[in-house]
């Protein structure tokens, strides 16, 4: 029985890196468009901010997670970050959960 075998060359470093960044450009693209037909992105800012207001609202059962509600809208998506940065409103309570970040509360509000 004869045996076969096929060899592929293999990719260079940089034909790889090529490859790699061409793969991610793609993915953003992909995550870009699929994010517009996605109702949530589709909101507009104003009702995000309220949201977001909520969510930060006093409840002493989540308080931890409520004060970190303005990082966590932040770090959902470019346009939520955009919304987030610019509310003044999200940022105006620091407490000792929040105080090693004060500065970052300060700047924002």
């Amino acid at each position: 029985m004869a045996e076969f075998s096929i060899q592929t060359r293999s990719p260079s470093p940089v034909e790889d890196l090529a490859n790699y960044d061409h793969e991610r450009a793609m993915s953003v693209s992909d995550r870009l468009v699929h994010n517009f037909t996605v109702p949530i992105y589709r909101l507009p800012s104003e009702i995000l901010l309220d949201i977001s207001e909520i969510a930060g609202w006093n409840d002493e059962q989540c308080r931890v997670l409520a004060r970190r509600a303005p990082f966590n809208v932040s770090q959902v998506s470019r346009f939520w970050r955009s919304v987030a940065l610019k509310a003044p409103t999200l940022w105006t309570k620091i407490d000792e959960t929040t105080a090693r970040v004060g500065h970052l509360y300060i700047s924002r509000s």
